[in-house]
C-alpha cells in the first residue's frame, strides 16, 4: 500500500468522522429534519374538498367532493402533461369512496346527497381511465357517506362505514351487483378497510356514527366473527375524515414462514396521551412498528397535528404521513421500510415546508414518479375549499438536511471519486499481470456448477410466485423485483428461465399475461381488447398484440373468431 493510497484513506476516514459529528442530532431519540420545497402546480378547474383522489393509468384523478358554498359537485379532472383536464362524473360524491378493480377501472360510490355534508346516497359509477369516461350503473345496498372499500383477492369489493346512519357490511361482485353481507358489531364513519391474504377483510378505526372518536379494540371482519385486539385498547387508529381506500396498505409478496398471509398494512395510531405511532398489521396480527425515534409531535416552531393515512411507496420501500404544525408548515414523515420484516427499527425523517396558507388538508397522492401531490382540500372552512395543487419532490436534489453545509457533501464526493479512481488504476495493473485471471475462472466454474443444481428449484419458485401473487399484472414488473423477493441475483434468475424455458424474462412474464388475457376474453367476450391488455399487465395494446401472436400464433381478434 503506497503513500498516496494511505493519504486518501486518512482523508476519507476524517470526513466520515466529521460527518458523524455534524450530522448527529442535538438530542437523543429525535429524528432528523429536512426542509423541502412545495412546488405549486397549475390550479384545478374546480375548488374542492371531500373528493376522492387516486393515481390510475399513470394519471392523478380527482372526482366529486364539494365546492364553494359547501355544495356537492360532480365535476372531475385528471392531471397530465402539466395541466388539469376537466371531466364530468355522473353523480356528485361528497365524502364518497373509490376502489380500483382488477379490470383497471375504478368504482366510485356513496357520499352526501345534500349540501353542507348532510345525508347519504346510493349512487355508484365506474370510471374508465383509458377513455376518461364515467358510467353510472347501479346503487349500493345501503345509502352511505364516509364509507370505505377494499378489493379482495377474488376481485370482489368489501364496503363498510356510514355517517349519521346505520352501518353494515356489503359486497360488490366486481361487475354490477351490491349485496348485503352482515351486520357490524361497531358502527363506524370513515373506517379503515384492510384486505387479508386469505380473502377476508378487517374493518376498524374511524369515528362512531355521530362523529365521536372511537377507542375500541373491536375489529369487524367480513367472513369471520369480530376480533378483539388488545393493542387497540392502548392505541387507536388516528382519526381522519380523509378517504383511505388503497392508501394505507403495503402488499408484501415475499413468502412468509409457517404459511402465514402475505398482506402487511401500516396504520397511524394515537394513544390517550396524544402520542402518534405506527402499527403494522400482518393479516390479523397487530404490532407496533419499531422505529429509531418516536414519531415527532412538534417541530421547532410548534406542535404537529398528524391528519392523513400512511401512503406507501412499494418501489422506494418507504411510506409517508402528512400533517401541519402550529405555524401551518406542512410536515411529512417519511418511514424507511427496508427493515420492515426484520427486528431492526425503521428510521424516520421529518420533512417540513415554509409556512403556507395555500396547502389544504387533503389526501396525499403518490405520483408514478414517487413524489407526493396534494390537490384541493380546506384550510379552515368547508365553505371555501381550495383549487390549488402542490407537488413534493423527494429526489435528493430537492431536499437538503438541516445543519450540514453543501461544501461538506462536495468534499465527500471528491474524496470518494479519488478513491474509486485509485482502485481502478490498481485493478488494471493487476489485471495486466494476470494476477486475478485464475481466481475469476474458478469463480465462474463454481457459479456454473451451483446454477446447474439449483436452476429447477429456482424456476419452480418463480412460477409459484407468478401463480400465487399474480405479479405479472404489474406492468412495471422488473426482473430485479423478482430476484429481490427470491433472494437471488438477476443473472442467475435470467439464466434459470432461459435454460428451463428457453425464454427471456420478458417473454416468460408475457406468457402469463397472455394466459390471463385469454381467461378474461373467455369470461367477458364483449370486453374491449384495450381493457383486456391493461387488466392483464401489458403497458399498451401494441405490446399485447405482439406477445399474443408470438405465443398463440394468431392475433387476438383471430383467436376470438375461432372460439
Amino acid at each position: 500500500m503506497n503513500k498516496t493510497f494511505c493519504r486518501i484513506l486518512f482523508l476519507l476516514s476524517a470526513i466520515i468522522f466529521a460527518n458523524q459529528l455534524v450530522g448527529a442530532p442535538s438530542e437523543k431519540n429525535t429524528c432528523p429534519t429536512v426542509k423541502i420545497v412545495a412546488e405549486q402546480l397549475p390550479d384545478m378547474n374546480t375548488p374542492r374538498a371531500g373528493h376522492v383522489a387516486f393515481c390510475v393509468n399513470n394519471e392523478i384523478v380527482v372526482v366529486g367532493g364539494h365546492t364553494s358554498g359547501f355544495v356537492p359537485t360532480a365535476a372531475a379532472e385528471y392531471f397530465r402533461d402539466g395541466k388539469w383536464h376537466p371531466m364530468q362524473a355522473v353523480y356528485p360524491h361528497d365524502n364518497g369512496f373509490a376502489v380500483r378493480l382488477n379490470s383497471g377501472k375504478v368504482l366510485i360510490a356513496g357520499g352526501h346527497d345534500q349540501a353542507l355534508g348532510i345525508g347519504q346516497s346510493f349512487v355508484a359509477e365506474m370510471y374508465d381511465p383509458v377513455t376518461h369516461t364515467f358510467d353510472g350503473f347501479g346503487c349500493l345496498d345501503k345509502k352511505r357517506s364516509l364509507a370505505n372499500g377494499a378489493l379482495l383477492t377474488d376481485g370482489q369489493v368489501v364496503i363498510a362505514g356510514n355517517h349519521y346512519a346505520d352501518d353494515c357490511i356489503e359486497v360488490f361482485d366486481g361487475k354490477k351487483a351490491f349485496t348485503f353481507a352482515k351486520n357490524v358489531e361497531q358502527f363506524r364513519a370513515a373506517p379503515i378497510v384492510l384486505p387479508t391474504a386469505d380473502g377476508d377483510a378487517l374493518i376498524l378505526g374511524g369515528a362512531d356514527e355521530r362523529d365521536h372518536p372511537l377507542f375500541t379494540p373491536v375489529v369487524d371482519r367480513l367472513k369471520r366473527p369480530a376480533l378483539n385486539v388488545p393493542l387497540l385498547q392502548t392505541w387507536r387508529p388516528l382519526p381522519t375524515d380523509i378517504p383511505t381506500a388503497h392508501s394505507c396498505s403495503l402488499h408484501q409478496p415475499a413468502p412468509c414462514p409457517h404459511g402465514e398471509g402475505r398482506t402487511i398494512s401500516l396504520l397511524p395510531v394515537q394513544n390517550k396521551d396524544g402520542q402518534v405511532a405506527v402499527v403494522m398489521v400482518r393479516d390479523t396480527v397487530f404490532t407496533l412498528l419499531p422505529t429509531q425515534c418516536p414519531v415527532p409531535m412538534k417541530s421547532q416552531w410548534g406542535a404537529i397535528v398528524w391528519g392523513s393515512p400512511i401512503v406507501v411507496d412499494s418501489n422506494a420501500r418507504c411510506a409517508y404521513m402528512t400533517g401541519f404544525d402550529s405555524t401551518h408548515r406542512l410536515c411529512i414523515l417519511r418511514i424507511d421500510l427496508n427493515s420492515l420484516l426484520s427486528t431492526k427499527p425503521s428510521s424516520l425523517t421529518l420533512f417540513y415546508t415554509d409556512p403556507t396558507t395555500e396547502i389544504g388538508s387533503a389526501m396525499p397522492i403518490l405520483t408514478p414518479e414517487g413524489n407526493l401531490m396534494i390537490a384541493g382540500g380546506i384550510i379552515d372552512s368547508n365553505f371555501h375549499p381550495l383549487r390549488s395543487a402542490w407537488l413534493l419532490r423527494f429526489a435528493p436534489a430537492t431536499a437538503a438536511a438541516t445543519g450540514v453545509p453543501v461544501w461538506f457533501w462536495v468534499l465527500i464526493a471528491v474524496a470518494a471519486l479519488a478513491l474509486v479512481l485509485y482502485l481502478i488504476i490498481i485493478y488494471k495493473r493487476r489485471e495486466k499481470r494476470g494476477e486475478k485471471s485464475g481466481e475469476r475462472k474458478e469463480k465462474i466454474e463454481e457459479r456454473s456448477e451451483t446454477a446447474g443444481s439449483g436452476v429447477t428449484a429456482l424456476l419452480q419458485s418463480v412460477c409459484e410466485l407468478m401463480e400465487s401473487e399474480k405479479m405479472f399484472l404489474d406492468k412495471n414488473l422488473r426482473i430485479s423485483d423478482v430476484a429481490t423477493i427470491l433472494k437471488t441475483n438477476t443473472s442467475y434468475l435470467s439464466d434459470s428461465i432461459n435454460k428451463e424455458k428457453g425464454l427471456s424474462f420478458s417473454q416468460f412474464v408475457n406468457s402469463y399475461r397472455v394466459d390471463h388475457a385469454i381467461q378474461l376474453m373467455r369470461q367477458h367476450p364483449g370486453e374491449k381488447l384495450s381493457n383486456v391488455a391493461l387488466a392483464s399487465g401489458f403497458a399498451n395494446e401494441t405490446s399485447f398484440f405482439r406477445s399474443f401472436k408470438a405465443i398463440t400464433g394468431m392475433a387476438p381478434r383471430e383467436w376470438i373468431k375461432k372460439q
